[in-house]
């Protein structure tokens, strides 16, 4: 089962696919010339030098990565499914400019392996992967680990964390997205393991509250309390575990804008009893790196904490070093 998922596909060399490819490639020069007199038209009406061609290069990119992911009504990425979002762009392009920088491509590049040489590589494209390992740390998602998922969007990370023979909590609390993710668990019921939708976000305390939606307009879900018409489900990690009698928790990815202070604040009792690594971003808020560290300390002393690229990467050595 594992085989199908490291194997490439390997491609049929032919005259016909060559000439195909040869036209494909005319075709991607001609679009990149088409928008960089686009652009061009554009700086010169507006002046802005660095975020015309930052906006040309993410056009550009997105483009290409979905006319090579995409397979009829879902994206492949290498045996990894999601949704193709064809009757909804936004899906799409948030797809492949956000999730596929930060988890996918490392996923792909490194094959299953993270080194620190193949991420370090990679961390100027986007974040910094929820995963790596070098000589002697091994923060890597293990066979039969469990995984808290924080604001798991439509599955990405879940997804990855599968591939690995985990089982993934993958926590959402958007109705709308947290029907694709139910897609994208859809999907990949072929994985070795299982990934289990959670339509709730991680907070400090179990309560109902407004929540304003990505597609409402913004770039990002985050709390609102002036939205009154889009109720979402809060629920703490211990909270959660206790009631769903979970024995323990190995890894928990946290990407939720900025109140990853209050995820860590109710999960001290998983953080004290299990000791899992913790995976969590680190560039919403300028204090974030000092100020989560410093939490994560006071909850559990044993633990060592590594900053990387807007990441911070929390372990016990004489459980997660090689």
């Amino acid at each position: 089962m594992r085989q199908q998922f490291i194997t490439l596909k390997s491609e049929i060399c032919s005259t016909p696919r060559r000439l195909l490819y040869r036209i494909d490639g005319i075709y991607e020069t001609l679009l990149r010339l088409t928008w960089v007199i686009v652009w061009w038209i554009k700086f010169i009406a507006t002046g802005n030098w660095s975020d015309i061609f930052t906006k040309m290069y993410n056009t550009i990119h997105n483009r290409k990565i979905i006319k090579k992911y995409l397979k009829k009504d879902r994206f492949d990425f290498h045996w990894l499914y999601f949704p193709g979002f064809i009757n909804n762009k936004a899906y799409q392009w948030w797809l492949v400019s956000m999730s596929y920088n930060d988890i996918l491509l490392p996923h792909i590049v490194s094959k299953w392996k993270y080194t620190s040489k193949v991420v370090k590589r990679l961390q100027y494209i986007g974040d910094w992967p929820y995963m790596y390992q070098d000589d002697t740390v091994d923060f890597m998602i293990k066979k039969g680990e469990v995984v808290i998922d924080a604001w798991a969007w439509i599955g990405c990370f879940s997804v990855v964390a599968s591939s690995f023979w985990a089982t993934s909590y993958a926590f959402e609390p958007a109705k709308e997205t947290f029907e694709h993710l139910q897609e994208t668990i859809q999907l990949n019921k072929e994985l070795p393991w299982k990934i289990i939708g959670v339509n709730k976000g991680i907070w400090d305390k179990k309560e109902k509250i407004w929540f304003e939606d990505w597609l409402d307009g913004n770039w990002w879900n985050r709390i609102n309390t002036n939205i009154t018409d889009n109720m979402i489900e809060l629920i703490s990690i211990d909270e959660f575990t206790k009631e769903n009698n979970i024995p323990r928790i190995d890894f928990i990815k946290s990407d939720i804008e900025g109140y990853e202070r209050q995820l860590i604040t109710w999960a001290k009792e998983t953080i004290k009893k299990h000791s899992p690594k913790l995976s969590i971003s680190t560039y919403h808020l300028p204090d974030d790196p000092e100020v989560l560290e410093k939490m994560i300390i006071k909850i559990n002393p044993n633990y060592k904490i590594i900053h990387i690229h807007k990441k911070l990467f929390a372990y016990i050595p004489w459980k997660h070093t090689k």
